[in-house]
Parts: structure tokens; sequence; C-alpha cells
């Protein structure tokens, strides 16, 4: 049964001037301050916290009975070229777990500034392949009183269950070089109690950018005849892929007939002038795409990547989906091993379509066959999605490549 916020008992007394006065008791307690005789509506983060735990992949005592039938595979290896192993259940299909959690800006893995987890020096084209969001985000505790008690236990039964999938599921592996440890990432950081004494998780979003230009191959200038002593300068491989893109690079696509949750890379924060430095030496760049993954705000209206930094701020709760994934961090052959959540989506709490509602309503899983299921409105767009991007398009990165 849901909670509603506590409702003490209370009784009428008369103070010094007469004036009737409820107070409340809570069994067991002392005698609580004064307070209105009727308790509170539930606060709209209440309410949204009620129906984030109704999900049926939110974790909980139901979600944990399908965990014996979950086992590791590499469903995307053929459609994606992507050998890592993925989580799935028994009915084939990729498994996710949803939980409440609050976004923590301070922790070193938090990177969703203007320049993700790219390098700190040396951006190239080969860099933003391997681009992502990374959302650090906190698991509730009992300090987090402005939520209700299901959705403190469904944030730490994530925890718990992300933590047995690693011990029995993580645990099988080919034998180990005697002579070297294994260097293992979990799903989750560990912060003792000169830090905050707390757990976290790191959730990454899939590559941001798309159609990217080719870096392979090298470019032979194209000279002809009557260009033969005419350049202003000496030839260089550089000033060859230059003119190489420019020549090749296509008409502009109108802005107005762009999706409204897709950007160009010249549309993002530049604030150290990194993305205009590239985009000048490759002109077909210009034309690449950043997309937006399944990250809404309060409204239900996507939130473009370039507004991450504004507007998930330090303490913000959210509801989060993921599914797991396991890649060989070094491509070596002594079982290192990064285990890693990746987005499928993130509502900002509390969220517009929860609250709404006058009563609330358990939300069902979608039929077999029906699709997609989409963030809770009919109006919302269709994004980034990994199972469907499965289905519809060729990786173009190796995922193990990225900053952890």
């Amino acid at each position: 049964m849901l909670s509603t916020p506590p409702r003490p008992s209370s009784k009428d007394t008369l103070d010094s001037q007469g004036v009737t006065t409820t107070t409340s008791h809570i069994p067991g307690d002392q005698p609580q301050t004064p307070t209105r005789p009727n308790a509170p509506e539930p606060s709209p983060l209440w309410t949204s916290c009620l129906h984030v735990v109704q999900y049926p992949n939110a974790a909980s005592n139901t979600l944990l009975e399908t965990v014996a039938d979950i086992k590791k595979t590499r469903p995307l290896r053929t459609v994606m070229q992507d050998s890592a192993d993925y989580w799935v259940k028994a009915s084939g299909e990729l498994f996710t777990i949803r939980f409440p959690a609050k976004i923590d800006r301070c922790g070193p893995f938090a990177k969703i500034g203007a320049y993700f987890n790219l390098p700190n020096t040396g951006l190239d084209i080969a860099s933003l392949k391997n681009a992502r969001a990374q959302f650090e985000l906190k698991f509730l505790t009992e300090e987090d009183n402005e939520c209700p008690p299901e959705a403190i236990k469904c944030s730490n039964m994530a925890l718990e269950i992300l933590m047995h999938l690693h011990q029995v599921l993580g645990g099988v592996h080919g034998p180990s070089d005697g002579n070297k440890k294994p260097n293992i990432t979990a799903f989750w950081r560990s912060y003792g109690p000169g830090s905050g004494d707390y757990y976290s998780a790191v959730v990454l979003t899939e590559p941001l950018f798309q159609g990217l230009p080719s870096t392979e191959g090298v470019v032979t200038p194209k000279v002809t005849r009557a260009d033969i002593g005419k350049s202003t300068g000496c030839l260089s491989p550089s000033k060859a892929k230059v003119a190489a893109s420019r020549a090749h690079t296509p008409a502009r696509i109108a802005t107005n007939t762009q999706d409204s949750h897709t950007l160009r890379i010249s549309q993002l924060p530049d604030p150290q002038g990194r993305y205009a430095g590239l985009l000048s030496a490759h002109a077909n760049l210009s034309e690449a795409k950043v997309i937006a993954p399944d990250v809404f705000d309060s409204q239900g209206k996507y939130l473009s990547p370039a507004d991450y930094e504004a507007r998930c701020k330090d303490g913000q709760y959210v509801e989060v989906e993921v599914l797991l994934r396991i890649t060989n961090g070094n491509n070596n052959n002594n079982d290192s091993r990064v285990y890693q959540l990746v987005l499928t989506q993130m509502k900002l709490l509390p969220y517009r379509m929860y609250t709404k509602e006058a009563s609330l309503k358990c939300c069902k899983p979608v039929a077999k066959g029906k699709g997609k299921r989409k963030a809770d409105s009919n109006t919302e767009p269709e994004g980034q999605s990994p199972t469907k991007k499965a289905a519809t398009t060729t990786a173009e990165t190796d995922i193990s490549d990225m900053e952890l």
C-alpha cells in the first residue's frame, strides 16, 4: 500500500487566551509542535516518486524475482558490431532497472558540462565518436525525507540488485594472469566516511554525436594540369585533408526542417573554443548531429545536451532507467572489465505528467509487439534509445573506449 505524508493523531486544547489549538501526537513520541488539524496534501515530488515505484521494472521484490532468469549475452554483436555483454531477461529483452535518485554535480565522475567526457587535450574527430554525457547519481537515504519511504527503499534496492548481479553473474570470467591484478570498475562508486560515506551510480548516455566524417584513409590532393604552379603555399597532408573536406561539404539543411531535439556541433556551448577549432579544420563536421538522449525536464520536454549543465542542478531528484553492460576496458587478457549503467531514460522530478493526475494509476507494461513506450506522454518525441539504435543503426565506435 502506498504511503502518504504522516498524519499524526491530534487533540484540541485551549491556550491561555482561550484559542483552540490542535496538537499532534505520534504514538511513542513526545508531543509535537501545534499543527493544522488536517495533514497537508502530498507534494508534487512525493506524488511523482510514488509513480516511479509502480513501474514494472522499478527496483522491488517483484523485479528481484526475475533476476534468477537473467543472463549475460551479446545481443548486439551482429546488428551493431557491439561485442559487449548485456544483462538479458529470459524473454530475450534487455534487462532494465528503474529507480529514483539525486544528481551529484560535485562528484569526480559527473561530466555534463560543455565538453562532456571528452579529453582535456587533443580533441579530434576520433574523440567525438566516443563522447558521452556522464551523470553521477546518489542513491536516496533516510535524509531525503521529502520523498516517500517507498522511493527510498526502491533506490536502495536498486543498489542492492546491482551488487547482487555484479557478484553472481559478473564473477564468471576466464582465468587471469596470476602476476597481474584485474582492474575492475563496478556499477557503483564508493565514498568513505571522509568523503560523505555513500555510494553513487555513474550513468552514461550513448554516443552524442552522429554523422561524423570518416577518419580513415589518406587524402590525395586533386591537382589538375591547370592547377600546377598556382598554389599559394607548400602542400601538406593536413591542408589536403581540409581542402577535401570543404569540397565534399553537403548543402546545409534548413534549421526549420531539423528535429526540435537535434543540434549541430556549432550550437553547443563552447567556452574554450575547442569545437570551433575542429569545425575550422573539418568543414564537413558542421553537418554532424548532436542527438538528444531520452532526458526530460519536469514538464516532459526534451532536455538538450547543451542544457544539461544549466538545468541538471546538484541535488535535483530524478527518475532514471538504465540497462546493464560490461566491457573489457583495456581489451587485454587480464580479465579487466568495466561494469556500466547505460541511460535509457531520465526525468527530472517532480514530473508534470505524474502530478496532474487526480489519482495514482499503476504503470502497465507495454504489450509485446507494440514497440517502444515513450516517456508517459503521447506528445513527447521519440529520441535516442539503445534498443532502437540496435535495430536501425551500426555502431561507429567501440564502446569500451570511454573515459570513466
